[in-house]
């Protein structure tokens, strides 16, 4: 090949290098962010009324307001955890012994799981309850047990109310409430508390998990991931 017909197939690779090379980041870059899969909006979508316009307008479902009776008798609301991801759990009256992760209490767990990875501006909230009775148990088990687990305190919170919102709404249009499928019956003699729900800081509830042993745990956490990656791509 002679010189000049060398040089000019060398500028030809020169140019196709240099729109090659941004073009390929550009498409790694958007490969990323298209297989970045969102979790789902659960819960049926509500109509309001623009108050100017009159017009009605889709919103995604929010968990209502409601109140909670904590374990040191103080009282609080679901809107003093706004802008929180929270991770919505039960435990009966046979907890914290007969529960998942046996030796060392599922949320100790969880919270260690939420820590490890740095996680801020995330809560668990956990409703105490007894599966066989109309009668509230006692809070006084639950708070010997965890009175001195300074571990726990400021993250984790133990409540009981009238009406858990938490759990009181069908994730999908034919699906059957949460409130009552969220214990999967009698093992043992002992409720097995199947269900807890993901809700992010706008207060949609964004995944049910399942709170079985170390699995739930990795499930919990890699939630709460996307919902801080959707976070970031908002502010982008």
């Amino acid at each position: 090949m002679s010189k000049p017909k060398r040089k000019l197939v060398n500028k030809i690779l020169l140019f196709v290098m240099i729109g090659l090379v941004p073009g390929l980041f550009l498409y790694i870059f958007s490969k990323g962010k298209q297989e970045f899969t969102t979790l789902d909006y659960l819960g049926p979508e509500e109509v309001v009324v623009d108050s100017e316009t009159g017009e009605k307008l889709s919103q995604k479902f929010k968990i209502k307001d409601f109140e909670m009776r904590m374990w040191d008798g103080s009282t609080k609301h679901l809107t003093d955890f706004k802008n929180k991801i929270i991770v919505a759990l039960v435990i009966g009256k046979s907890c914290p012994d007969d529960c998942e992760i046996h030796n060392e209490g599922y949320e100790r767990v969880l919270l260690k799981g939420i820590k490890g990875n740095g996680f801020k501006d995330v809560v668990v909230l956990v409703e105490y309850v007894d599966y066989d009775s109309d009668v509230k148990p006692s809070m006084e088990n639950i708070h010997d047990y965890y009175s001195e687990d300074t571990y726990l305190k400021d993250q984790v919170y133990f409540f009981q109310c009238d009406t858990n919102k938490l759990f009181d709404f069908k994730p999908a249009k034919d699906a059957p409430n949460v409130l009552r499928e969220r214990m999967s019956g009698m093992r043992n003699g002992k409720a097995y508390y199947q269900f807890g729900v993901l809700i992010d800081k706008k207060g949609h509830p964004r995944m049910l998990h399942l709170t079985n042993g170390s699995k739930g745990i990795r499930d919990i956490l890699n939630g709460i991931k996307v919902l801080f990656k959707e976070e970031a791509y908002e502010k982008d």
